[in-house]
């Protein structure tokens, strides 16, 4: 029980470190130290399920073990401030309280190195141009051979490759004219 609750204030110090960290963090703040301690909020949410189910697995639980689990449940509330998306972590919650100031604010950090957002800004497909339908017809084909490729009698048989679907050519007659 006492390793538990060794555990258990160990946790709370780490949760407060990085409490702080997000309450002192701005535009000048390190992204690889921002990477690490979003890291060590994954670490720490699943310490505390460990935490907890050791709590749970202890016979004759007494009140006073029950309120180290509640207050395992205060710790993992704390952390869920971070939140990761599919646009990388997000922090929640309220921002100091301004008279002045009724406006939301929003921030967002942005990892991506100098290359990768210049390759998505140059890229074909960006502009609106897509690959050639050519390229994806010809490997449809290299398929068909490959699947129906087969030597009988001295003799390589193959099918044909017809289209399944093609448009119907239209009546230029009128223009040729």
């Amino acid at each position: 029980m006492e390793i538990l609750n060794r555990s258990r204030s160990t946790l709370k110090g780490k949760i407060s470190r990085i409490e702080t960290f997000i309450k002192s963090a701005n535009e000048e703040t390190d992204s690889v130290e921002t990477k690490v301690k979003l890291k060590n909020v994954i670490a720490l949410q699943r310490n505390i399920e460990e935490l907890r189910n050791h709590y749970y697995s202890i016979p004759n639980v007494k009140d006073v073990e029950l309120a180290s689990i509640d207050e395992l449940n205060l710790l993992e509330a704390r952390l869920e401030k971070l939140e990761e998306s599919e646009f990388g972590w997000i922090a929640c919650g309220k921002l100091k309280e301004r008279q002045i100031d009724k406006q939301g604010q929003c921030f967002l950090l942005n990892n991506d190195s100098i290359q990768d957002t210049l390759k998505l800004f140059f890229d074909l497909e960006g502009l609106g141009i897509r690959d050639d339908p050519v390229v994806h017809e010809r490997d449809q084909v290299m398929e068909i051979f490959k699947e129906t490729v087969e030597f009988e009698n001295g003799r390589y048989v193959v099918q044909l490759p017809f289209r399944k679907s093609y448009n119907e050519l239209s009546d230029n007659y009128s223009l040729a004219k």
